[in-house]
């Protein structure tokens, strides 16, 4: 019975926020039902994939592996620029200890984007968006670039478009803002998650 209520307790509360949108919405014959579909299949097929193949579980322990090294070489950094008391020790604080590896990410991720690496991978996964979503390509470049840049960031990528984009596209894209976390971010949480002995895989 418990069980089954924590799998019905989900699905209820994407109901819920699915009845809130529509509710709120200030054109409600505007919503494209096949587009809400397909991304919610999308969300669960993934979901499925992730937790319940072998393949999923494998991509996240090997997720988990690279997020760890990542952290590791942040904190090999951090170690050589700050005392080790005010990255562990007993004058230990978020500045010493979290924010370098931000910091970290953010000039690997200005290196790949110098390269066209970072440029390649977001045009990728913004034609899988479009294909799937079936919405138009700032805004699925947006979501996709979410990923790897961040909120702040990501907008600049179709900096020419935002002055034309309708308040539908506006909100498309502080969504998948608030929706996503960014590279930096992500290196972070999965730094105090390995600090407290959990495995970071799960953040992908």
């Amino acid at each position: 019975m418990r069980s089954a209520m924590c799998a019905f307790l989900p699905v209820l509360a994407i109901g819920v926020f699915l009845l809130l949108a529509f509710g709120l919405s200030e054109n409600r014959k505007a919503v494209r039902w096949k587009a809400v579909g397909s991304c919610f299949l999308a969300v669960v097929l993934l979901a499925v994939f992730f937790i319940r193949t072998p393949w999923g579980v494998k991509v996240q322990e090997k997720s988990g592996v690279g997020i760890t090294l990542l952290v590791e070489c942040a904190d090999v950094g951090t170690r050589s620029l700050f005392h080790s008391e005010l990255i562990s020790g007993q004058y230990a604080c978020a500045a010493f200890s979290v924010l370098p590896s931000i910091i970290f990410i953010g000039g690997l991720t200005a290196i790949l984007f110098h390269l066209g690496i970072l440029q390649f991978l977001i045009r990728l996964l913004a034609a899988v968006v479009t294909r799937v979503a079936g919405i138009t390509g700032a805004e699925a470049l947006i979501a996709a670039a979410n990923i790897f840049l961040g909120m702040v960031e990501a907008p600049f990528l179709v900096r020419p478009y935002l002055a034309k984009f309708t308040r539908s596209e506006l909100f498309c894209m502080m969504t998948c803002g608030m929706a996503t976390i960014a590279g930096g971010v992500m290196v972070a949480y999965a730094s105090m998650l390995q600090k407290a002995g959990t495995p970071p895989g799960h953040l992908v």
